[in-house]
């Protein structure tokens, strides 16, 4: 094996290794921060066993999380309602009538048997869509907007409900969560006390939970950003939006892969940066083909002031971005040498003028 071929294989296999290693932990670390941070629509699930008689709820939850307190816990806490079996095609604003169901919406676990965590659906698009007609139709009274919106929504389903709430999933899934996952949310909230007895067996969702690292300056909390940074295309339909980040990111890849094949610069830099930008544009590009947004939980803040949660992918591609335009900017220029004039050779005569 010659030396040129070593040296090849080598900088390709320290590239396999940044690209694996950044989109590896990227990928990781979402996951992780799914099962363990709560936002009020994010839901965390602790179940109290058998020997949690006598226990409060508050204390069934800090076996799974010791660091949040009754004050913490105080407000963000529900109880898990037993599932309902619904048809996927029943209509889901008239489950009052047709099912004698009283739920302001649903709690569901993502479709796979693995409960990490749990999503809060609400079921309020009916006062929604009539505040939007009395704001675009001033003289509609309020008996008509409701008959309009309830003849509008009575044609919903189970189904067709799940898929606008929860896009991620597929047709099947959709109808095998009304099924078998929908855990519905009474009227009163079904809010509990961090000071309440536990019921064994009973499982509690825990809606607030967050790492704090530096007070006032750096936390880990949870969010969900289906746009790009800085909520950029925020306000397109949804499988707009979807398609023009897929294409952006296989035209981003396919120009890095090329960046890597005949690399700016010289030196391991050139090859680490490209690395990085590659291996965040997948792990962001693995969230958005499967879960249609990408999961942030970076926080920086001081005061009032906040920047935009990130994740270890968008490290990746700003660190590498920057690397390549150092590597860039002050990367060597050859100068060009001016051509030699052409001397004729000994015993040639020279051109005339």
């Amino acid at each position: 094996m010659t030396v040129e071929r070593r040296r090849t294989l080598v900088r390709w296999g320290v590239t396999i290794a940044v690209v694996a290693g950044v989109a590896g932990l990227d990928l990781w670390s979402k996951r992780w921060i799914e099962a363990n941070l709560a936002t009020p629509r994010h839901l965390l699930p602790v179940t109290a066993t058998a020997a949690a008689t006598g226990m409060t709820v508050g204390d069934v939850v800090r076996t799974r999380f010791p660091d949040l307190d009754d004050g913490a816990l105080r407000g963000s806490l529900w109880r898990l309602l037993p599932q309902v079996a619904l048809d996927p095609g029943d209509p889901v604003f008239e489950l009052e009538s047709s099912r004698n169901l009283e739920a302001v919406g649903f709690f569901v676990f993502d479709p796979g048997g693995s409960k990490r965590f749990a999503r809060r659906i609400e079921r309020n698009d009916a006062w929604t869509m009539e505040k939007a007609l009395q704001r675009d139709q001033p003289g509609l009274g309020l008996q008509e907007a409701r008959r309009q919106v309830r003849e509008a929504l009575s044609r919903v389903s189970v189904a067709e409900y799940l898929k606008s709430r929860l896009p991620h999933v597929s047709d099947d899934e959709a109808a095998e969560i009304a099924r078998t996952s929908l855990h519905p949310i009474p009227p009163d909230g079904g809010g509990v006390d961090p000071t309440a007895l536990a019921t064994p067996g009973q499982t509690y969702l825990v809606g607030d939970r967050e790492i704090v690292f530096i007070p006032g300056f750096f936390d880990f909390s949870y969010a969900e950003n289906p746009a790009g940074a800085f909520s950029m295309l925020s306000d397109l339909d949804e499988g707009v939006r979807r398609a023009i980040f897929f294409t952006l990111s296989l035209v981003a890849l396919v120009a890095v892969g090329w960046l890597l094949v005949k690399p700016p610069g010289r030196g391991w830099l050139p090859i680490l940066a490209l690395g990085g930008i590659m291996g965040g544009a997948i792990g962001n590009l693995v969230d958005r083909i499967f879960l249609t947004y990408v999961v942030d939980f970076i926080h920086n803040y001081y005061r009032d002031w906040h920047w935009p949660r990130y994740n270890v992918a968008d490290i990746g591609i700003s660190v590498g971005v920057v690397l390549l335009l150092l590597v860039t900017a002050f990367a060597p220029h050859e100068k060009s040498q001016p051509a030699k004039e052409a001397r004729p050779a000994k015993g040639a005569r020279s051109p005339k003028p």
